[in-house]
């Protein structure tokens, strides 16, 4: 006599019925997105009483990515109010949403306040992790990079190209400063001279090394000559540091190299960034070798009135 089987039947049976419906399930699913944009850029920032406030999300470093849809920085919306007249925090909320309608918030913490004046020794010897940078366009060639206004996180130049430098090191510039450079150290060829580049661009991740570097051997002082990731003008492909051999002189002024740089810099766009005299102006030490390219203009400008973009 056959013994029955339905207990073998009915787990077979359910093991189909469980695979129809998982089949069901991910072909439904497949190819969806379910995944939100990400919202990043600063958390909070402070704001000058009195300045008009813009909302912008570019101006403050926000930017929105989507696995799906790649940059929808340019569907950032924003809701809130700043009140640029009355001290206090404020709270701007960004929102963004992708092709399927997933939504991502980001707030932003304003803190309107006065600037209040300070001496020499409080700004250059400040601990710049207490300040709150403004964060500004970094595209822009005249951009202000200092402890008190930062590059944007995640951003960095996309058009560097490799310039002279008269070293071993490859050394690079954006491409208008860059060719900039070549007219400028053509013009030092001509006259028998030879400049060193000892740094250009750095990443912002060799610039925190080099700052806890700094901090690790000089603590404090560090402050005076060398700057947080995000608030160095190297950072932005626009600032070389020279030389006559290869090495920094606090002497070069007192050079051919150093002469020429300071009296034939300007004329293509380069100007001598942290002059002697201008240290409470910006909050750095005076460093005879370091230049930034700010275009002819303006650095013609700068020069004839003595000023530096602080000032400016």
């Amino acid at each position: 006599m056959r013994k029955k089987v339905t207990f073998p039947i009915i787990l077979i049976v359910s093991v189909i019925l469980l695979y129809g419906v998982y089949r069901t399930f991910f072909i439904n699913f497949q190819g969806q997105d379910l995944s939100a944009p990400v919202l990043e850029g600063p958390e909070e920032i402070s704001w000058e009483l009195g300045r008009e406030f813009v909302f912008s999300p570019a101006k403050h470093g926000i930017t929105a990515k989507d696995d799906q849809d790649g940059d929808v920085s340019a569907k950032i919306t924003y809701e809130g109010t700043v009140d640029v007249h009355t001290e206090g925090s404020y709270d701007v909320r960004y929102h963004v949403s992708d092709k399927a309608g997933n939504q991502s918030e980001h707030v932003l913490n304003v803190h309107v306040k006065k600037t209040s004046v300070v001496s020499s020794r409080q700004l250059m010897y400040a601990d710049p992790h207490t300040i709150i940078p403004e964060i500004v366009d970094p595209d822009s060639m005249t951009v202000l990079v200092n402890k008190q206004h930062a590059i944007p996180d995640g951003w960095a130049p996309n058009d560097l190209v490799p310039i002279t430098s008269n070293s071993e090191r490859d050394m690079y510039l954006r491409s208008e400063a860059a060719a900039a450079w070549e007219r400028l150290n053509q013009a030092a060829l001509e006259r028998g001279l030879h400049i060193w580049v000892v740094s250009s661009y750095r990443t912002a991740a060799y610039q925190e090394s080099l700052f806890n570097g700094y901090y690790a051997s000089n603590g404090e002082a560090a402050y005076l000559f060398s700057a947080l990731p995000r608030r160095s003008e190297h950072e932005l492909g626009l600032a070389v540091d020279v030389s006559y051999d290869g090495f920094l002189h606090e002497d070069l002024l007192n050079s051919e190299v150093g002469r020429f740089m300071k009296e034939e810099g300007y004329k293509y766009g380069f100007v001598l960034r942290y002059p002697s005299g201008k240290e409470a102006v910006t909050g750095y030490a005076f460093e005879a070798w370091h230049y930034r390219y700010v275009g002819p203009t303006l650095a013609k400008e700068l020069t004839q009135k003595n000023i530096v973009l602080e000032e400016y």
